[in-house]
């Protein structure tokens, strides 16, 4: 989009590199590693350029409202325990806290997701993430989208 009234979409998977006068005032170059091109133009107003632009790529939905709250996280909580001692501290404290992220050190080996919680460490994985829910909480945990050649899920 540009300041200048007008906002391009180029419909493609290939490269492209876009010279608007940047190496020559005098000139506009479009290179793509492409042989067809799929270019739509937009003009107006900046709000008008995006709503023709998200008619066809499609309009984002709102988030959830609990998202845009406070998250505690930390590097990971590695325990059950450690989930059930934080909450009740957020609220004692009345800090206005929304979600609990646990990051990737609930599965057995850390780093090396399985999408499994590590059944030492944590006994009863939906019953803290139904009681977090009872104090108003908001679970997610990371799942560290890197599948390990190690885990059993990695041949799949």
């Amino acid at each position: 989009m540009s300041s200048h009234g007008y906002g391009m979409f180029m419909h493609t998977s290939a490269p492209v590199t876009c010279d608007f006068g940047n190496s020559y005032v005098g000139a506009t170059k479009l290179f793509m590693g492409d042989e067809m091109l799929d270019l739509f133009v937009f003009a107006g107003q900046p709000k008008d350029i995006l709503n023709e632009y998200t008619n066809i790529t499609g309009k984002a939905t709102m988030p959830p409202f609990w998202s845009f709250g406070t998250w505690m996280s930390r590097i990971t909580y590695f325990e059950q325990k450690e989930g059930y001692d934080v909450a009740p501290k957020l609220r004692e404290n009345k800090i206005p806290a929304d979600v609990i992220h646990f990051d990737t050190g609930w599965f057995e080996t850390d780093w090396q997701c399985d999408y499994k919680f590590a059944p030492l460490r944590f006994s009863d994985p939906q019953k803290m993430i139904n009681d977090l829910r009872k104090h108003g909480f908001i679970f997610l945990f990371g799942s560290c989208l890197i599948l390990h050649q190690r885990t059993n899920i990695f041949m799949k």
